[in-house]
């Protein structure tokens, strides 16, 4: 395979991490915020990371059962599509119920998502993926440790 075509393949696969990981982390900025609109106590705010616990236990099962039987690209672009609308719906403050089923499904999808790279990228890279899935995971952490700043900085933007 070409290496141009190699560095896009890692490019975007660390771009989906990146992306992924901000969607995912940028809601412990956002808890005291949730807390209040839903007048949820620390136990009820615990129900939010459940739900998405038991959404990323789906995705291993689904993965498990269609991983092998789907184009991974195609894969990706359905998990994407599904993740970003669940992260949108999220945003009109639904009743608590449904933020929780959005949660979960939020969890499935992103587990997915994570799931997706990492093969797809192993399989590209063949014997490099240990270099490849090194850049791909050094994203994500970038991506999770900006998420909380920039939400955080956008929070008092508005505010």
């Amino acid at each position: 395979m070409k290496k141009q075509y190699l560095n896009v393949i890692l490019l975007v696969g660390s771009a989906v991490n990146f992306f992924y990981a901000i969607a995912n982390i940028m809601y412990s900025a956002l808890l005291p915020s949730i807390m209040k609109t839903y007048s949820l106590s620390a136990s009820g705010m615990s129900l939010m990371d459940i739900t998405e616990m038991v959404g990323s236990c789906a995705a291993m099962i689904f993965t498990m059962l269609l991983a092998d039987r789907l184009s991974k690209g195609k894969a990706l672009a359905i998990g994407m599509s599904l993740f970003g609308l669940a992260a949108s719906l999220i945003g009109t403050a639904p009743p608590f119920a449904v933020f929780l089923l959005i949660r979960a499904s939020m969890g499935m999808f992103g587990c997915f998502i994570d799931t997706m790279v990492t093969a797809y990228v192993s399989d590209v890279f063949g014997e490099r993926r240990g270099s490849a899935m090194t850049v791909v995971h050094t994203l994500y952490s970038v991506g999770s440790n900006i998420a909380p700043i920039g939400v955080a900085y956008m929070l008092e933007v508005i505010s």
